[in-house]
């Protein structure tokens, strides 16, 4: 009986030094599978035009994976880590700045508004993040998107509200979908 109850106790333990310890073997190599996704993703985003938001919407789940399997700064090094690469081997560099403005560090604030108690004041961050984010991609790349002229400028604002309410239900839902279903699967 005691032998059952310690085996238990390592195994919490050994659970809770993952997290505490960075860089952990398993963290390195879910970081190098999670990375060639997210350059998958984010060729395909450069690539091919009709799938370019869904492409990016995809690539920036992998850093919330990332976070639930080892702690905050293996997420950064993540995302540092996916920009660089994405920025030295991808050939079109214009497509790979809405994923290091907008869509990449998305994770990181979303793993933030979880792990908080006070839950509306960081919504409210996260949202505020989220609009500099993508209106700052629109103003420093409007290549990627169809030129706007002020009327329909004005339409732009209320589409990416509800663009970032769906990102962040999606995001939620994701996170959900792994913690139920696959997680349990790769640990």
């Amino acid at each position: 009986m005691l032998n059952q109850n310690s085996s238990k106790h390592d195994s919490s333990s050994h659970d809770n030094a993952l997290r505490s310890n960075a860089f952990t073997p398993k963290a390195i190599s879910l970081c190098g599978i999670f990375l060639v996704f997210t350059l998958v993703f984010l060729f395909l985003a450069g690539s091919i035009t009709n799938i370019q938001m869904v492409s990016y919407c995809l690539s920036s789940i992998f850093i919330i994976i990332v976070l639930e399997e080892s702690n905050l700064r293996v997420g950064i090094a993540f995302y540092v880590a996916s920009s660089l690469l994405a920025l030295l081997v991808l050939p079109n560099k214009l497509a790979i700045v809405p994923y290091i403005l907008f869509f990449g560090h998305y994770g990181l604030w979303y793993y933030w508004y979880t792990k908080t108690k006070k839950k509306y004041l960081v919504h409210i961050i996260n949202y505020i993040v989220a609009n500099i984010g993508i209106f700052t991609t629109y103003f420093t790349c409007k290549e990627l998107f169809v030129t706007l002229k002020i009327p329909a400028l004005i339409l732009f604002v209320p589409i990416v509200e509800v663009f970032i309410f769906l990102f962040d239900h999606m995001y939620g839902r994701c996170l959900f979908y792994y913690r139920r279903d696959i997680r349990s699967k790769i640990s």
